[in-house]
């Protein structure tokens, strides 16, 4: 479990999964917490907690499955995919398993003029100053949002399809077109970035299987 946080994930494979080892990983004082958890919970005879980064386990120990909650914003800013990618390739067994299977990003375009208008009205009354020049340095910065469905204005497009299997590190930076269909009138305002993980085969948690979870 590459990047455990609290360990939940980890602890569903050893409770719920039928795992009969786990290795947690993190590399942040989070890890001191999960110990803790794990005990709590009566696991540290199934998980072993470890500060550390996950490339840098000894590869004397080959694994079945790699799990981990990677994704950032956008899927890929700020997110652990280099982490686990290089982990995969020197832990991970010929015949083994990446949790989750696959990722997409997909684009939409959004019409939603009151969203806009906050993001630049808080600039024109910063506590009794004007500062709505700075309004304009809003245009270009990415804000990570709920989006109600009827503000989306046209089609899904599937523009980056990353098979976690077999996806190397450079392909992480990439360019790429789209297409999209506009389905109903409105000033368009946004491009929409989301994305979607998906679970091959069949995955015991809490004895309910993941592909019927998710």
């Amino acid at each position: 479990d590459i990047g455990c946080g609290t360990g939940i994930l980890s602890m569903c494979c050893a409770r719920g999964g039928g795992a009969r080892a786990v290795t947690a990983v993190d590399n942040s004082r989070i890890v001191d917490k999960a110990k803790a958890i794990v005990k709590l919970n009566n696991l540290t005879d199934v998980i072993n907690v470890v500060d550390g980064k996950a490339e840098d386990l000894p590869c004397e120990q080959k694994y079945d499955v790699i799990v981990s909650e990677w994704m950032g914003y956008g899927l890929l800013f700020e997110c652990m995919l280099d982490s686990v990618i290089a982990t995969r390739d020197k832990l991970l067994k010929p015949d083994g398993t990446m949790v989750p299977s696959r990722a997409s990003l997909i684009v939409s375009l959004l019409s939603d003029l009151p969203a806009l208008e906050s993001r630049t009205k808080f600039w024109r009354n910063v506590y009794g100053f004007d500062m709505s020049c700075m309004a304009s340095e809003m245009d270009g910065e990415a804000v990570v949002q709920s989006v109600e469905a009827d503000k989306v204005i046209s089609t899904d497009c599937g523009f980056k399809h990353f098979d976690l299997a077999t996806v190397k590190v450079e392909e992480l930076e990439f360019s790429s077109s789209f297409q999209v269909e506009i389905t109903k009138p409105g000033p368009l305002t946004a491009v929409c970035i989301h994305f979607t993980c998906n679970f091959d085969g069949s995955f015991k948690l809490f004895n309910t299987t993941l592909n019927k979870l998710i």
